[in-house]
């Protein structure tokens, strides 16, 4: 029994190591919420993903997340606790459209996914005061 567990003991080793490994990466490449905004009443929190910032002239990307204290109707969907975005932001005309949104039934962008999709809206102002105008200031600068 001993010289069985000795034969096959280096290679259970690596491959626990590899285990570890993959483990150790995909955490590191997670997403790393920061939270930019707050409804008032704290109903509503919004988050950005720091990493996904991209800059392009005046234009930034981001990935955006909404994430609700209690189940929220959007659109056709009702039981939606949160909300990804890919957004776009045109920093020196004060615009915004959103690329792409998909819904969770869970918070945090945890749970079913209740819709997926692209996004085809036009550029829109930033209404002043709204956790949109939030948002484009923590990404614009």
């Amino acid at each position: 029994m001993i010289s069985q567990l000795a034969s096959w003991w280096p290679e259970m080793r690596k491959g626990f190591l590899l285990l570890l490994l993959v483990f150790v990466c995909s955490n590191s490449m997670a997403e790393a919420w920061i939270k930019v905004a707050s409804t008032a009443d704290g109903g509503v929190n919004v988050f950005a993903d720091e990493s996904t910032i991209r800059k392009e002239g005046a234009i930034v990307t981001v990935w955006t997340l909404g994430d609700f204290n209690k189940t929220e109707t959007v659109g056709s969907f009702d039981q939606v606790m949160s909300l990804k975005e890919h957004d776009e932001y045109d920093c020196k005309k004060q615009l915004m459209r959103r690329l792409k949104a998909t819904m969770y039934s869970g918070n945090m962008g945890r749970g079913d996914v209740l819709d997926s999709r692209p996004i085809l809206e036009g550029w829109r102002p930033i209404p002043p005061g709204s956790l949109n105008e939030q948002l484009w200031k923590f990404v614009c600068g």
